[in-house]
């Protein structure tokens, strides 16, 4: 009888561990974008574009105070300002969210277009077997297109994750 105690207190303990699931996101047959934490609903013919990502884990202390400091104990004229003015300006961060979003989905078309291309790389195996030079040419040009593409995408990326960084530091550390 201990021993069933033991074994049910222990599954409740185990049961309650929190857990982190992977979303997958993609678009239905009408072009509806569906996000699932089960790869088993996404149609088949859909897994090769499907998009992952990790559920999102709260970071203490990480978020970015835009909201003015609350009324409280108010001493001079100086502290009055401070208290008045926001930590972060809220057009910046406006502005930030806008490019993320506009990162976002162009990460997306480039990740629609690989998967085109990959489709593309297929047929071109299947049909021709690699004897069409113009057509196995026209493949790798675009291959080649879509590189640059990527890399100039990274370059935007890893400005905005500079300038998104920078603002967050500031927040954090107002007086630096």
């Amino acid at each position: 009888m201990r021993l069933f105690i033991l074994a049910g207190l222990l599954l409740m303990v185990l049961s309650t561990y929190p857990v982190a699931a992977d979303i997958y996101k993609y678009r239905d047959d009408q072009g509806v974008i569906r996000y699932t934490y089960d790869l088993a609903e996404v149609p088949e013919d859909q897994r090769p574009q499907v998009q992952t990502y990790e559920e999102a884990k709260p970071e203490t202390g990480s978020a970015v105070q835009t909201e003015e400091i609350a009324d409280g104990d108010k001493g001079n004229n100086a502290d009055d300002k401070a208290a008045d003015t926001p930590l972060v300006d809220e057009e910046k961060i406006d502005e930030l969210n806008q490019r993320k979003k506009d990162l976002d989905q162009e990460l997306a078309d480039l990740m629609e277009e690989k998967y085109s291309l990959i489709k593309e790389k297929e047929k071109l195996a299947e049909t021709l077997a690699g004897r069409d030079e113009k057509a196995v040419a026209a493949y790798d040009e675009k291959v080649k297109e879509l590189n640059d593409k990527i890399a100039e995408y990274k370059k935007r990326r890893d400005a905005f994750q500079k300038e998104a960084d920078a603002v967050k530091k500031a927040a954090e550390n107002p007086d630096s």
